[in-house]
């Protein structure tokens, strides 16, 4: 008997301490504070499927509390320095647990001179190619550089074309200028030429595409900064007027060019929520990181893509492939 109550006693403890260490857990969780800073927008693609899979990892472990910067659409300076300082009076006021900026512009007006160093934990993510302009490690600061497959890219076009000329169009944004610079750089090493082309406006966008349907490949990199512009209509457009190879490294320009070899915006998210988790559960403890992005795919709109598809190199023709056909 004394041996049976022994055991009751000990069973009892147990579940007291798991008791005790789950509503710990649950307490931490309900009082933690996450504030999200985004360079962007709602309903820009690469955006929301970053804050997507950011939500998805995060939400259960603390109260998210999300501002955007909206650079894509409000480009200007003034705009810029000012939401970053509405984005630390939040600090300041809320006082979050940890803080969250994805890309460029989040690290470069808001980060840097405002949290560089700062008590409060920070996790920066989609920050383009380099963090050297931003002086990034900081020591309260992981990160994940976003890298896109550029030299696959070049290479393909270059052996299915035969040809080392092409032209480059982007939107006239800081990302995209850093951007397309990598571009040019990696086509020199490749002993390709790269003609860039950043555009303002929908109508502007149109008239460059056309005129460079005479090369032998257009790379349409993004079109989230360019004002006007229009799905259904830029769709019935270049169904319409592509006559060459065109290509892109972002996935959400499939409706608009013939191949995409992408990197992936919700490994981004993830990186980011998982370092996030990792803050609140250690502490003091916790140990900043840097790290590269590593997933691809690639995707192959038939529709525009037209003869060009039998010529595509196997690896991009068989890998990883989701067919696609664009309509108006």
């Amino acid at each position: 008997m004394k041996g049976g109550a022994e055991h009751m006693i000990k069973q009892a403890i147990i579940y007291l301490l798991l008791s005790t260490s789950f509503l710990s857990a649950n307490a931490f969780s309900a009082n933690a504070k996450c504030l999200l800073v985004t360079s962007y927008h709602d309903g820009y693609q690469w955006q929301d499927d970053n804050i997507k899979a950011i939500f998805e990892h995060l939400q259960s472990h603390c109260e998210i509390k999300y501002f955007q910067m909206d650079s894509k659409r409000n480009k200007s300076e003034s705009n810029l320095t000012q939401k970053a300082a509405q984005a630390y009076r939040i600090v300041e006021s809320w006082k979050p647990n940890v803080v969250i900026a994805t890309d460029d512009n989040a690290s470069k007006y808001f980060v840097v001179p405002y949290m560089r160093n700062h008590k409060i934990p920070v996790v920066f993510n989609g920050v383009n190619w380099t963090i050297d302009q931003y002086g990034y490690p900081f020591q309260n600061t992981s990160g994940m550089i976003e890298m896109q497959p550029i030299r696959d890219l070049l290479m393909v076009l270059s052996e299915t074309t035969n040809q080392k000329e092409g032209v480059i169009i982007a939107d006239n944004t800081l990302s995209e200028r850093k951007t397309i610079g990598v571009f040019i750089t990696i086509a020199q090493s490749l002993g390709m030429q790269l003609k860039p082309i950043f555009v303002e406006q929908f109508d502007e966008f149109k008239q460059e595409f056309l005129s460079a349907q005479d090369a032998p490949f257009v790379i349409v990199s993004n079109n989230a900064g360019i004002k006007g512009w229009n799905k259904a209509s830029a769709i019935s457009f270049v169904n319409k007027n592509t006559r060459t190879l065109t290509a892109s490294t972002n996935d959400f320009m499939v409706d608009y060019v013939g191949l995409v070899m992408s990197h992936v915006a919700s490994e981004q998210g993830e990186f980011a929520a998982k370092e996030a988790i990792k803050i609140l559960r250690l502490g003091e403890s916790w140990k900043p990181i840097i790290v590269w992005n590593h997933k691809t795919k690639n995707q192959v709109n038939a529709t525009l893509l037209n003869h060009f598809i039998e010529k595509l190199p196997s690896h991009v023709k068989y890998t990883h492939q989701i067919h696609y056909e664009s309509k108006d």
